[in-house]
């Protein structure tokens, strides 16, 4: 007769087989970790949104220092720097939701 072998899984054995208090620290530890980590994904983000925004000053720069571009490319390339800047308006508000 095959003997019915109910498997739980390691953190499950971990949970009982520790006292309230450890697991409490672990659970907090966790959330711990969690803000960290989202917060340095905050940075991240933000680090390379400022460095996108520096290049896009300098391109802006060289555009307007352009005296033999036509104005029909100046306006495109207005046209997508405005865009960018109210995209980055709209990022900056999802990082602080």
């Amino acid at each position: 007769m095959a003997r019915g072998n109910k498997r739980r899984s390691v953190g499950e054995d971990l949970t009982q087989d520790m006292p309230l208090w450890a697991t409490k620290m672990i659970e907090m530890y966790e959330s711990c970790c969690e803000r960290i980590e989202k917060a340095l994904t905050s940075t991240k983000i933000e680090e390379t949104q400022e460095s996108i925004l520096s290049r896009l000053k300098a391109l802006e720069v060289s555009i307007g220092a352009m005296k033999t571009s036509s104005s029909m490319t100046q306006d495109a390339l207005y046209s997508t720097s405005v865009k960018v800047r109210a995209d980055e308006a709209k990022i900056e508000d999802k990082l602080w939701r």
